[in-house]
């Protein structure tokens, strides 16, 4: 017999459903086919794969103006939410994730004036240095991915802006589109018209190269972490090597608010990795604007004189 409500929500509601009754009672399935039911009909039964951030807050909204308890709305949402990350979509998965965000606070960000302290000296030091110190803090790159970068990477970053390269992850690495920025793209084209200098240079894949007793090998990633703490040492600036790639995420973060892209930018699979332990920005600006709201309040320098 078919069924009443045939939309694609309600197939996908069932399969949900079906797949929990293995592990939950009747009594539970039966109120979570309540609930989605209900919401189903406030989002139109629209397709689960299909349904976006900005709905899914539309309908929070819409259940707390009619006064459901907290901790009910918090089930139903989190039902739904399981249900359409049941069904692949990536939306629910990222509204998950703004709904739990913390950010980070073990790390140190580069101010846009310390980066560009740390782009002039890296400049002066050499153009390796500026290369390096670019990939990491412009681009998000690691030492191990710069180590396994190869020239066929480096002609399709400057023909195209973009190429995959493999990263970290065993039998070779894990690829991940790299998308160039403008600030690399000099460094680049520095360092492969000053590489042409060096012996043997056809015999090799890798980009980055390094002369060790009159012979041209691949740099590695001890010689790479050589020269970025050669750079830390001149500046000043005792920040850890991995506070590059974390800066740049920040700041891909505080430009455009959207964990997802700093994710990608960064090559993460998972933008819970992106904001627990790369994105900082929200810290400070809580703090900040605690104290911009309180310097609204009228008695605000009496109290103030009080605490003195």
């Amino acid at each position: 017999m078919p069924y009443k409500n045939n939309t694609a929500f309600a197939r996908q509601k069932r399969a949900y459903l079906e797949d929990k009754s293995r592990r939950l009672p009747p009594t539970t399935i039966r109120q979570y086919g309540v609930w989605l039911e209900d919401m189903g009909r406030r989002l139109g039964f629209k397709d689960g794969r299909e349904i976006t951030v900005k709905e899914l807050e539309s309908l929070e909204s819409a259940l707390i103006g009619l006064k459901y308890a907290e901790s009910t709305i918090t089930a139903k949402m989190s039902i739904l939410k399981d249900m359409l990350v049941y069904t692949g979509n990536k939306e629910a998965q990222r509204y998950t994730l703004l709904c739990s965000m913390q950010p980070a606070k073990d790390s140190v960000y580069l101010t846009e004036e310390q980066m560009a302290a740390f782009r002039m000296k890296a400049r002066e030091l050499s153009n390796v240095h500026e290369l390096l110190f670019s990939l990491m803090a412009d681009d998000g790159c690691r030492p191990v991915d710069i180590e396994r970068m190869t020239l066929k990477n480096a002609r399709e970053l400057l023909d195209t802006g973009k190429s995959v390269i493999l990263g970290k992850g065993r039998k070779g690495g894990k690829e991940g589109l790299l998308v160039l920025s403008p600030m690399t793209a000099g460094p680049l084209k520095r360092y492969l018209a000053l590489s042409r200098t060096l012996k043997d240079l056809d015999s090799f894949d890798q980009l980055m190269l390094n002369t060790w007793r009159g012979k041209t090998v691949p740099m590695t990633r001890r010689v790479i972490n050589n020269r970025t703490t050669e750079l830390r040492e001149v500046t000043g600036f005792y920040v850890k090597q991995r506070d590059f790639r974390k800066t740049c995420g920040n700041r891909v973060y505080k430009k455009k608010r959207d964990v997802a892209l700093a994710a990608m930018i960064l090559r993460h699979s998972n933008p819970g990795t992106t904001f627990k332990h790369y994105i900082g920005a929200d810290l400070t600006e809580m703090e900040s604007v605690q104290r911009e709201l309180a310097d609204l309040c009228p008695d605000r320098q009496i109290q103030s004189s009080e605490d003195m």
